[in-house]
């Protein structure tokens, strides 16, 4: 939904198996809409929002954004029982992390099923390859809430108790706001540790006054590579949203 680069590879991945590969027998049984990317320019830029600024992971109850009403108007045409919103994390020591519904207006029939069930065969099944899973959760600072988009300093939260809380709770998001029909919808962040390094330092040095130094760095290799996010939110300016 917002920058990932992972994601949409894995989308077009899985598209290939139900296409040619040894998954297209589930096609019998199940219709399945993928929507490999929804923000490419964040994707090609390394930014959260769009062009517009607009932050497409909050925006799903104003539905501003082109982005987000195409988004929309596939699950309202097809009104899909289950919907996965992938993400992608910096390192961590879970490789995944899956979220289920978590809105107070969703059936908690729904969440509990998701989580005792679900998750846990998801658990189950990737433990088996070795690969480390935790519900998707964050750690912040008791009573702040970085999901609805604040921005803190430092001093601002020095000397609370941290919390662990569901990564949102509200409606705006690409997993609340399909639940709230009373689907299961989900959120997967997924660890990677070879993200490229961003277009965006190259554009700005390439599009910039001409000079010898210029010219020549932007030539040259691009050495550094972006901040990675991760599952785990600490005070800083601003924290990370997912």
């Amino acid at each position: 939904m917002i920058k990932n680069l992972s994601p949409k590879e894995a989308a077009l991945g899985l598209i290939r198996d139900l296409a040619a590969g040894e998954w297209g027998r589930l096609l019998d049984r199940i219709n399945v809409l993928v929507i490999p990317q929804t923000n490419p320019y964040g994707n090609y830029f390394d930014v959260r929002a769009n062009e517009y600024g607009i932050d497409l992971n909050r925006d799903h109850v104003k539905i501003e954004s082109e982005e987000v009403k195409a988004v929309h108007a596939v699950f309202r045409a097809w009104m899909p029982e289950v919907t996965i919103d992938v993400h992608e994390k910096g390192d961590d020591y879970y490789r995944v992390s899956i979220g289920c519904v978590s809105n107070a207006n969703i059936d908690r029939r729904l969440q509990d099923f998701s989580r005792n069930r679900l998750l846990a065969s998801v658990e189950k099944s990737l433990a088996k390859d070795g690969v480390t899973f935790q519900e998707y959760l964050v750690t912040e600072e008791m009573g702040v809430n970085t999901s609805a988009g604040a921005a803190l300093r430092p001093e601002d939260t020095a000397g609370r108790e941290e919390m662990t809380r569901f990564s949102t709770t509200d409606l705006n998001d690409g997993r609340n706001s399909p639940g709230i029909f009373q689907t299961l919808s989900f959120i997967q962040e997924g660890a990677s540790r070879h993200d490229p390094p961003s277009p965006a330092p190259f554009l700005s040095r390439a599009c910039s006054s001409p000079s010898p130094s210029t010219a020549s760095s932007a030539t040259g290799p691009i050495s550094s590579s972006p901040k990675p996010e991760t599952s785990s939110i600490s005070s800083g300016w601003p924290a990370p949203r997912t």
